[in-house]
């Protein structure tokens, strides 16, 4: 609940600064000229960003072992499982702030960010100038319901990527101090997902013991 809340703030500021009705002014004067007023630029997805897909390793396994990676499949990005694989040159990398994106299946168009480690064969990297990184992940999650909305195929959906690589979008040029705030709430949302799964693991270790009468409590004051 308090990520959401954070991510729901995070758009409202996104909105707000990005998309107001200024801005939207100047977009509208962009389309009819070809011109932008001076204080603002135009960011072309083209131009700063491309989708890096995932690759399935040869070796993945469950259990954590000794030089492994964790696997970034949809169900482990959202915390349902964890699976790690063997490090493989093939295999595509990201850290905990890089945007990810699942490209084929039902959840095509759906974004995450918050792991480290290998990229699933269902998902790209959407591989993201530094600079702009922050802005684009909101500007995407703004967007979500119409990428998806524009997914291609029926029997099995997928990203149209030309879609998303064609969009124009109209920002100060000076969004530093912006940029600081989303990267900090991202921050906030990362950290606050890694103490609820290190807590929820701790429960499944104890419960069936404190069940099993293995841990004994029955002596502990509170």
């Amino acid at each position: 609940m308090l990520n959401n809340n954070l991510q729901l703030i995070a758009q409202e500021i996104f909105k707000e600064e990005f998309l107001n009705k200024e801005l939207r002014k100047i977009n509208q004067k962009y389309l009819q000229t070809q011109n932008v007023h001076s204080d603002y630029s135009i960011l072309k997805f083209k131009n700063i960003c491309k989708f890096i897909k995932g690759k399935k390793p040869e070796y993945i396994t469950e259990s954590y072992e000794n030089g492994l990676e964790l696997y970034l499949t949809i169900e482990v990005l959202s915390s349902q499982t964890q699976l790690f694989a063997k490090k493989e040159s093939k295999l595509i990398y990201v850290g905990k702030y890089d945007i990810l994106m699942v490209m084929d299946g039902a959840s095509s168009g759906d974004v995450y960010f918050g792991k480290k480690g290998i990229v699933g064969s269902t998902i790209s990297k959407m591989d993201v100038d530094e600079k702009f990184r922050e802005i684009i992940f909101h500007y995407i999650k703004f967007l979500e319901k119409e990428i998806k909305k524009n997914n291609t195929g029926s029997a099995i959906p997928h990203v149209d990527k030309g879609f998303i690589l064609n969009l124009e979008f109209i920002i100060p040029k000076d969004f530093s101090k912006l940029d600081s705030i989303f990267k900090q709430i991202r921050e906030k949302i990362i950290v606050n997902n890694e103490e609820i799964n290190r807590l929820t693991n701790l429960r499944d270790i104890l419960l069936p013991k404190l069940m099993s009468g293995e841990i004994n409590v029955s002596e502990i004051e509170i």
